[in-house]
């Protein structure tokens, strides 16, 4: 697996096409949570669960891609 430094994390959320992806997705959920809420959709559940989606994309963090090693008590920790 390709290690990923911070410096390349932050180079490429600040990189013009992955600011032009964010900001696409974005309006995408705005749009979606609009039509929610609008009841503009057969399947509300498949739309909640494509903003949810799109909300970890845009939440992603250098750490969500940095792997954990393995704490059995981290994992009661993280149930908890």
């Amino acid at each position: 697996m390709t290690t990923i430094t911070r410096e390349e994390f932050n180079e490429w959320k600040g990189n013009n096409v992955t600011q032009a992806f964010f900001t696409q997705i974005y309006k995408d959920r705005e749009e979606m949570k609009e039509g929610l809420a609008n009841a503009a959709y057969l399947n509300d559940d498949e739309v909640r669960g494509r903003c949810k989606v799109i909300a970890l994309f845009l939440d992603l963090t250098y750490e969500d891609l940095v792997p954990r090693v393995w704490n059995p008590n981290q994992v009661e920790q993280d149930n908890e």
